[in-house]
């Protein structure tokens, strides 16, 4: 039995399907392969694939690899009931799509430090940072975001100039810690902003970094209440201690009391005072003698600098005074009128006995 075998001319590319490969690119291909269907000569279709791009991709022109993988009719039999049989070709062609990744600046922070990072307390955060990319970012400028809003940055962003791959900056913000804010390490983001060589302003991935809160320097009164009756005065000592994790450079104390409480010399010089030390500071203090038994204050004046040099005034502090009742006793046997009645009756005393032992 014979049959016609006829060569056919292909033009359509039957049950198209393809697999993207990354080729040299640094890249990851997320999809597996699609289908494309049959494609007529001058057609095309049309499907898409994810991929990402790995971290520390290089810029420049790459080739992703699409394997296309097709049939078509090779040849055709003319079968003797009038049918025709079809023999069918498998064709795979790789097909090269080139990409090109554009550099970016990407932020690498390399060290973190504060200082008066404390509740209610403006500070300085200073950021040793790398451009770990592979674009040089012109007219670059570091930018922090408050995670928590803890943290109030004075400086909106911090301009660093032309950024190249490689470069190191040090920038420093300026902030103000919420009063109440909680001690501890508080998340914030880092980014930059920049102009890449194409003129489009660009913002780079941010990176998580934290900010540690701290007490910073606080102050305590550890001494009491101060005890004393109206119309007396005395020599009392102040104890004042640095409760905070800070040191405190160059303190002087100022009390300030209310009309009825007065203090002879009320400022003192501290100086250092660094983190569970205390001082000691004597003071002459005395409460009118018309003063109602009744509790009194005494209000600090702190000032001190930090390790930046800077002036800080501290949270006020309120020391009680205790007004007690006057001691009559005391004040009766204290009384110089009274002491020269007793020496008086002792001596005239000394004399009658005398004279009785003479008689």
């Amino acid at each position: 039995v014979q049959y016609t075998t006829d060569v056919i001319e292909t033009t359509t590319a039957l049950n198209t399907i393809g697999r993207l490969t990354p080729g040299d690119a640094p890249v990851t291909v997320k999809t597996e392969r699609q289908m494309f269907g049959n494609i007529p000569a001058g057609s095309s279709a049309t499907e898409s694939y994810q991929i990402n791009i790995n971290e520390n991709a290089p810029a420049g022109l790459y080739n992703l690899i699409l394997e296309t993988e097709y049939s078509y009719a090779k040849y055709s039999n003319s079968l003797p009931n009038g049918m025709w049989d079809y023999t069918y070709q498998t064709v795979v062609v790789p097909v090269e799509i080139p990409i090109e990744i554009r550099g970016v600046v990407k932020p690498e922070i390399l060290s973190v430090d504060t200082e008066s990072i404390s509740p209610g307390l403006n500070g300085k955060i200073t950021l040793v940072i790398r451009n770990a990319g592979y674009e040089t970012g012109t007219n670059a400028a570091a930018e922090l975001t408050s995670q928590g809003g803890i943290i109030r940055y004075i400086d909106g962003s911090v301009f660093i100039g032309d950024f190249k791959p490689g470069d190191v900056a040090e920038v420093v913000f300026n902030a103000e810690v919420k009063d109440g804010a909680g001690i501890g390490v508080h998340p914030e983001k880092l980014a930059i902003q920049y102009t890449d060589k194409y003129g489009q302003t660009v913002k780079s991935t941010s990176e998580n970094f934290g900010i540690p809160v701290t007490n910073g320097v606080k102050f305590a009164v550890t001494s009491g209440s101060i005890k004393i009756a109206p119309g007396e005065s005395g020599r009392y000592e102040i104890v004042l201690k640095n409760i905070g994790d800070n040191t405190a450079y160059d303190t002087k104390i100022r009390l300030i009391p209310e009309s009825e409480v007065k203090i002879d010399d009320n400022l003192a010089s501290v100086g250092k005072l660094a983190p569970g030390e205390s001082v000691t500071l004597p003071f002459n203090i005395a409460i009118d003698s018309s003063a109602e038994a009744i509790p009194y204050s005494i209000n600090t004046e702190i000032k001190y600098r930090d390790a930046s040099d800077r002036l800080i005034l501290a949270k006020q502090i309120k020391i009680e005074v205790d007004t007690q009742p006057p001691n009559v006793l005391l004040n009766l046997i204290t009384n110089p009128i009274t002491i020269f009645v007793i020496i008086g009756a002792i001596l005239v005393a000394i004399y009658y006995t005398r004279q009785r032992k003479n008689e």
